[in-house]
């Protein structure tokens, strides 16, 4: 005998492709999934790194020493790039791209 809740997926993830992973390939799919949609996020945001970094080195106010400076600057964004990639929900990210 069926009840109401046979035959239905319950959503695993509040992500519509990463659920239909979890539900076509179990968990195994699932981590791929959201491995590949990390590094497809952070592969956007380190294009906006390079090109913000290139920017701010650009800037007057540090001329004064060109490669420390780029260094500050590199490693500021990139822990800021980390965190937002890494953030449960993606929608803030696309905001800010």
């Amino acid at each position: 005998m069926k009840t109401h809740n046979q035959g239905k997926l319950r959503p695993y993830s509040p992500n519509y492709y990463a659920n239909l992973c979890h539900n076509v390939l179990g968990r195994v799919g699932y981590t791929v999934s959201v491995i590949g949609l990390l590094a497809d996020v952070y592969g956007g945001q380190a294009g906006i790194l390079v090109v913000m970094t290139d920017f701010l080195c650009g800037l007057p106010l540090f001329q004064s020493n060109r490669q420390m400076w780029r260094n500050w600057i590199q490693a500021l964004l990139t822990v800021v790039t980390t965190l937002l990639c890494i953030q449960k929900n993606m929608r803030f990210v696309l905001l800010l791209c």
